[in-house]
């Protein structure tokens, strides 16, 4: 099991007044399109009033890194920083990096998540373009409706989250309260084609199965997954056919929630939006239901949660993001202390 405790900056006990030593903190955060609303502000203004319209400050306002360079300037990080890009894996991949970063002994402390804006004329051209986005314009409460029988695509959004992750050791010595343990991770690549999803799920599949490994947990153990769940018609077959394959028919399967229903997708910044979800089932026992799941697709195996919010113990929960590309991370957490 990894060392890693996670706490959201609000009860991470530290702050950035200068009364904490933060030499040794890191920072990495995950953006799949990095700053495209400065890049197509920028080109407009450089199409209408040339060379001259474009703003001196244009270049570190459209640098992937801005984000943590900013924080670390903010907080005063001394640490490593750093950006990962992924597409929709992006801010999962940050908060695994980050996990080396303090496994390596590199930073002690890290604030790992991600960061994205995507709503630009630009990119949201494109994604209709895939033909993904929900046609649901007059009913906003069911645009994004992951696992039902009745889902017509995904919906777009903006967001930014962060984790605060540190070794037990160093979490103990400055007697922070963790939320939760970061137990482990699997990735893979589909390595099949850059939008076409893998026919079998083999590689959503590798991806569970080694988080599970890395966490030491069994199938069993899990009780919760809060899904990658798009909401398009594509997606969610594969994904539920990769759960399938993992958790069997067992009597006892994991609650799942598709929690972009609520947030939209926010793309690079998924993964750490979802990520915190998972840990606050963690912290109240409780998973939260699906906005518009119902009714949920039969040719779907898996345990939606619709309705009201399921009350039940969840020791284990697994945090999937699947890409563009074919990258897959799924991230695992448990209880402070829990043992499988």
């Amino acid at each position: 099991m990894w060392p890693e405790r996670a706490s959201d900056h609000g009860n991470s006990g530290w702050s950035s007044s200068g009364a904490a030593d933060l030499s040794a903190a890191g920072i990495v955060s995950g953006t799949g399109w990095g700053c495209i609303q400065s890049l197509e502000a920028s080109h407009r203004d450089l199409l209408e009033y040339g060379p001259a319209g474009v703003q001196a400050r244009f270049t570190p306002m459209a640098m992937n890194n801005n984000t943590p360079a900013w924080i670390a300037i903010r907080h005063g990080f001394g640490g490593p920083c750093a950006v990962t890009t992924s597409a929709c894996c992006s801010s999962a991949d940050a908060l695994i990096t980050a996990h080396h970063m303090i496994t390596s002994g590199e930073a002690d402390l890290v604030m790992a998540g991600g960061a994205e804006a995507p709503l630009t004329p630009h990119l949201l051209a494109g994604f209709d373009r895939l033909g993904i986005l929900s046609r649901a314009n007059d009913t906003p409460q069911d645009a994004c409706r992951p696992f039902s029988s009745e889902r017509t695509g995904t919906v777009l959004s903006e967001g930014a989250g962060f984790l605060v992750l540190e070794s037990a050791a160093h979490a103990t010595a400055r007697r922070a309260r963790p939320l939760a343990t970061f137990a482990g991770f699997g990735r893979s690549s589909d390595a099949h084609h850059m939008l076409r999803l893998h026919p079998e799920a083999a590689g959503a599949e590798r991806a569970i199965t080694r988080a599970l490994r890395s966490a030491g947990l069994r199938p069993e153990d899990v009780d919760h997954v809060n899904a990658h769940g798009t909401g398009t018609q594509g997606n969610d077959a594969h994904e539920a056919l990769a759960l399938g394959k993992v958790f069997g028919n067992r009597g006892s399967r994991p609650a799942v929630v598709g929690t972009k229903s609520l947030t939209g997708h926010a793309l690079g910044a998924a993964g750490v939006l979802e990520a915190i979800a998972a840990v606050q089932a963690i912290v109240h026992n409780v998973v939260p239901p699906a906005l518009g799941a119902a009714p949920v697709d039969p040719e779907l195996d898996v345990d939606v949660v619709i309705g009201t919010p399921r009350e039940t113990e969840v020791r284990a929960a697994l945090s999937n993001s699947f890409a563009f590309g074919g990258h897959n991370a799924v991230l695992a957490f448990t209880q402070p202390g829990y043992a499988a």
